[in-house]
C-alpha cells in the first residue's frame, strides 16, 4: 500500500510564511528603487531649471552697457535687477538683435524676467508693453562687486547698486547670483531646498 504524500497544514503555513517574506522583501526593494528614482528626477529638474535661469541671466548681462556717461542705468537690490542690454530675437528664422531694458523681479511664484524691447525700453513701465517670463525659484539674491582702492582687497560684495553717485555712471565689476529652489516630491510635497550660486563678470 502506497503512503500518502500530501502536505500537512504546518508545512503549508511555513511555505506561505516564507513566500510572504519573499514578496515583502521584493516589494520593499522595488519601492526604495522607485523613491530613489523620484528623488533623483526631482533634483535633476531643479538643476535644469537653475541652469536655464543662470544661462539666461549670463547672456543678458554679457551684453549690458552703460546707457550714458553720467548714468549707466544699471540698478539693483537683493531681489531686483534692471539694466540695458542687447538681446537676440529670432523672427522668421533670422536673428534680430535689439536694444532692450531688462528687469528681474522676485515675485510670489518665482523670478520674473521683464523685457522692454526697442522703443518700449525708453518708456515708463506703465506705458510700455513688456515681454514676461517666469522662472520657478523660491528665493534669489543679487550681490554686486564694487572696486576698492585697497591692493589687498580689490573688490567687495554689496547688496545695492549704485552705492552712491560715484557709482551711478559705471557698472559693477561682477554680479553674484544665489538661488534657492525647493524640490517637488510626490503628491505635491515639498522636499529639501537646493542652493546654487554663480558669478558673472561684467568686464
Amino acid at each position: 500500500m502506497k503512503k500518502s504524500r500530501a502536505f500537512t497544514l504546518l508545512e503549508i503555513l511555513i511555505a506561505a510564511s516564507l513566500f510572504s517574506l519573499v514578496l515583502v522583501s521584493v516589494y520593499s526593494a522595488f519601492r526604495v528603487g522607485i523613491l530613489s528614482y523620484q528623488r533623483v528626477d526631482s533634483a535633476s529638474a531643479v538643476y535644469r531649471s537653475a541652469r536655464i535661469l543662470f544661462n539666461r541671466l549670463e547672456n543678458d548681462l554679457k551684453n549690458t552697457f552703460s546707457y550714458a556717461k553720467d548714468d549707466a542705468r544699471f540698478s539693483g537690490a537683493v531681489s531686483t535687477l534692471e539694466f540695458f542690454s542687447v538681446v537676440d530675437f529670432f523672427e522668421k528664422g533670422k536673428r534680430s538683435p535689439d536694444v532692450c531694458r531688462i528687469k528681474y523681479i522676485l515675485q510670489d511664484k518665482g523670478l520674473e524676467r521683464v523685457v522692454f524691447r526697442g522703443a518700449e525700453a525708453f518708456k515708463k513701465d506703465e506705458e510700455a508693453l513688456p515681454v514676461k517670463v517666469l522662472f520657478p525659484v523660491d528665493e534669489v539674491s543679487f550681490q554686486y562687486a564694487v572696486s576698492l582702492l585697497d591692493a589687498d582687497l580689490p573688490y567687495e560684495w554689496v547688496n545695492l547698486w549704485p552705492q552712491d553717485n560715484n557709482h551711478k555712471n559705471i557698472l559693477p565689476l561682477a554680479l553674484k547670483i544665489k538661488l534657492k529652489i525647493k524640490e517637488k516630491e510626490k503628491d505635491a510635497q515639498v522636499g529639501q531646498s537646493i542652493e546654487l550660486e554663480r558669478i558673472v563678470p561684467l568686464y
